[in-house]
């Protein structure tokens, strides 16, 4: 028998009180399957918290808040030792910092196995949109145009990190399949893949490091003898891996979106020491520097011409 244990309140998701057993057969059954697959199961048992009862939902489809994932409302799905606690889309936007990370990670982690990909974008596009405005609040997010008409930007100037890879948003992989918490991560973690690094090794690093870190520690592996030669990478692997991932982080953050649209008319450069993403602080302007603000303007302006 599977059963599945599904809350009826909105009590936090680590009170277990009145639930007779946290064991679950056939759990492997249970990781290979969607929400919605599961609930087709003939054998699907759920526990109400009001009755104390399990029981077999007489109408399923009433359990659905179609589209936001197949999943019910104010409920929690409960696998093993793991708590799925499903919100309403709408009751993201309540929500602090803190809550938005741990739901983000969770939707992410899980990604592929509870939750399928094309499912969860508008619960990611939604939390990165609430997150991020937030951020903006907090920290004085904008636009920020030096003298001469140029937007500099890095992940140490702060009112203009949004435009950095290592700003915190979620990044959803529409080729991996895969959702990570900054470009950063994706990128680096889509590269080692790439140059064959260990995945278990890639896979602890995605949401056990910070931006800062993961970048500090893909840089350390690649110069191992066993990757610094290797011809897997190329420019032209680079330049087409961070459009995409430009593009999925902007396309899927509303308010990121917003902030690259208020920058039409202004040149974009990467104020940092790099020179082939940045411009090595303005020392390097050539047409193989600053990449990076160069991608980040074709996607304003394909943004523009969707906006006609």
């Amino acid at each position: 028998m599977l059963r599945i244990y599904i809350y009826t309140d909105r009590e936090k998701i680590n009170t277990y009180d009145n639930i007779p057993s946290m064991s679950i057969t056939n759990s492997t059954l249970a990781k290979n399957r969607s929400y919605s697959e599961l609930l087709s199961l003939e054998d699907l048992q759920i526990y109400d918290r009001e009755t104390k009862t399990f029981e077999r939902d007489s109408n399923p489809e009433t359990l659905f808040l179609s589209p936001i994932l197949d999943i019910p409302l104010g409920r929690c799905l409960v696998f093993e030792d793991q708590a799925f606690r499903i919100y309403s889309i709408d009751d993201l936007e309540s929500f602090d910092i803190e809550s938005l990370n741990k739901t983000a990670a969770l939707l992410a982690k899980n990604c592929g196995k509870t939750f399928e990909f094309e499912a969860i974008l508008p619960v990611i596009e939604k939390i990165n949109k609430v997150w991020t405005e937030l951020r903006m609040q907090q920290d004085a997010l904008a636009v920020v145009i030096d003298e001469d008409q140029i937007l500099r930007f890095s992940s140490r100037r702060e009112r203009v990190c949004w435009l950095s890879n290592f700003f915190p948003t979620l990044v959803p992989d529409e080729e991996e399949k895969k959702i990570y918490p900054s470009l950063e991560h994706a990128y680096m973690t889509i590269k080692a893949k790439k140059l064959g690094c260990p995945a278990d090794q890639i896979e602890d690093w995605v949401w056990n490091y910070s931006a800062k870190d993961i970048k500090y520690k893909a840089n350390r592996l690649f110069k191992k003898a066993a990757y610094k030669n290797s011809t897997a990478i190329n420019d032209e692997f680079r330049l087409d891996l961070m459009q995409r991932l430009i593009s999925a982080k902007f396309s899927y953050n509303p308010s990121l979106k917003m902030l690259l649209l208020q920058t039409a008319g202004f040149e974009l450069r990467e104020h940092t020491k790099d020179s082939f993403w940045g411009t090595n602080f303005d020392k390097e302007l050539t047409d193989v520097s600053n990449h990076l603000g160069k991608i980040l303007m074709r996607q304003r302006n394909h943004f523009l011409e969707e906006n006609g």
